[in-house]
C-alpha cells in the first residue's frame, strides 16, 4: 500500500479518533470519490481497533465492492442514487455527505444535471438525517467565494456569480445546498453542519487526479517542465486530505449545528498556481525542471477570484492543520510516484 497512506492510517489510529468514534455508526455518501474513499480507508482501519459501524454509499456498486475488497473493509455497501431516498435499517450517528460532480468537462456540459445531483442528493441526506436523528455534515466548496479578491475571507461571505454562465452551476448549487441545510436546521431543528472546503490535495487513487497540483506533479515525475496556461496569479486555497478528514470529524463532534466552517490550510500557506508550480519544480522534483507559460486565449475554467480562507472558527474547535504547502505537495509527489506502479486500480473497474 502507498507509504503515505500507511503513515496516515498510523497517525489516525494514534490520535483521539479511536476513543471519540468507538461504538458509533457513520455513513459516507460518495464512498468511491476522492474524499469519500479516503475517509472510508481511515474508518475501515479504525474498525479493526474499535467497534464502529461504517456504511459506504456509492452509485457504482461494483466499484465500491472492489474498493472494499482492496481495503479489506467490513463497511456495509449501499447502492446510492441522489434521486432516491436512502433506506438503512440501522441507527446512524453521523452522515458525511461528499457526493458532488467535480469534473470540469461534466460541469461545463451538464449544468442542469449538476444542479439536480447536488440539490436532490442534499435533500435526501437531510431527510435521512432527520429520520435517524443523525448529525449531518454537508461538504461545500470554496467556489462559493466566486470572484472575490480578499484575504482571510470568513464564513459570512459569498461572492457574486454570473447566472448566465453555465459553469456557475457548481458554486450556485453549493450555495443553494448550504441555504437548504441552514433552512432545514432552522425550520425542523435538523442537526446539520457545513464544511466549506478548499481544494483537497491527495487521495487513494492519484492516477486519475487531473487537478492542477496533480498535473504539476505529473510533469515533475516525467522530468518535464511545468506548463501554465494562465498567468497563475490568483491565490488558490488548499488542504491536505488527511487534515480535511480530521476537520470533518472535529466539526461533527465539536461544531455547532447550523454553522459553516471554512476548511483549509493556514492562510499563510496559500499559494498562487505559479508559486505552487515553482515550489514543485525547485523543492520537490528530483530532476531539473522549469515553469513555463503557454497562455490559452480562451480559458475553459471558471474565472474566479483570489482569496485566502480564514480558519479561525475551525481552530476554535481544537483543530489545527498538520500539513503546509511543501509537506502536502511532497506527500502528493510520493503518492503519485507510488500509484504509477501500484495495483490500486479499483476506480478504473
Amino acid at each position: 500500500m502507498n507509504p503515505v497512506l500507511l503513515n496516515d492510517i498510523d497517525d489516525f489510529l494514534l490520535s483521539d479518533m479511536p476513543k471519540l468514534l468507538a461504538n458509533k455508526s457513520i455513513l459516507i455518501t460518495g464512498a468511491t470519490g476522492t474524499i469519500g474513499s479516503y475517509i472510508l480507508c481511515l474508518l475501515s482501519a479504525l474498525q479493526n481497533k474499535v467497534h464502529l459501524n461504517c456504511f459506504a454509499a456509492a452509485r457504482n456498486i461494483e466499484r465500491l465492492h472492489n474498493l472494499l475488497t482492496i481495503l479489506r473493509s467490513t463497511a456495509t455497501p449501499i447502492t446510492y442514487s441522489p434521486f432516491e431516498p436512502m433506506n438503512i435499517n440501522h441507527p446512524i450517528d453521523y452522515i458525511i455527505h461528499t457526493v458532488s460532480p467535480t469534473a470540469s468537462t461534466f460541469l461545463k456540459n451538464n449544468p442542469a444535471d449538476v444542479i439536480k445531483i447536488i440539490f436532490h442528493g442534499t435533500e435526501n441526506a437531510i431527510s435521512l438525517s432527520q429520520k435517524k436523528n443523525a448529525k449531518l455534515l454537508f461538504l461545500s466548496s470554496l467556489e462559493v467565494y466566486a470572484n472575490l479578491t480578499i484575504d482571510n475571507v470568513d464564513e459570512n461571505t459569498t461572492g457574486i456569480l454570473d447566472i448566465m454562465d453555465t459553469r456557475s452551476c457548481y458554486p450556485l448549487s453549493k450555495i443553494l445546498a448550504e441555504h437548504f441545510c441552514f433552512s432545514a436546521f432552522k425550520q425542523n431543528n435538523i442537526d446539520i453542519r457545513i464544511a466549506r472546503l478548499a481544494q483537497v490535495v491527495g487521495g487513494l487513487n492519484t492516477k486519475n487526479d487531473n487537478r492542477m497540483p496533480a498535473q504539476f506533479i505529473r510533469s515533475a515525475l516525467l522530468g518535464k517542465d511545468i506548463i501554465l496556461h494562465t498567468k497563475g496569479k490568483h491565490k488558490n486555497p488548499f488542504i491536505d486530505i488527511y487534515d480535511a478528514t480530521m476537520s470533518f470529524i472535529y466539526i461533527l463532534l465539536f461544531g455547532e449545528a447550523g454553522n459553516i466552517y471554512n476548511v483549509a490550510a493556514e492562510p499563510n500557506e496559500t499559494m498562487t498556481p505559479y508559486e505552487t508550480a515553482a515550489l514543485i519544480a525547485e523543492k520537490i522534483s528530483p530532476q531539473k525542471i522549469k515553469v513555463r507559460f503557454k497562455i490559452l486565449e480562451e480559458n475553459p475554467f471558471l474565472k474566479g477570484g483570489s482569496v485566502t480562507m480564514s480558519i479561525d472558527k475551525l481552530k476554535r474547535l481544537g483543530f489545527k492543520p498538520k500539513y503546509g504547502a511543501l509537506d502536502s505537495y511532497t506527500r502528493l509527489y510520493k503518492s503519485m510516484k507510488n500509484d504509477e506502479t501500484s495495483q490500486l486500480n479499483w476506480a478504473n473497474n
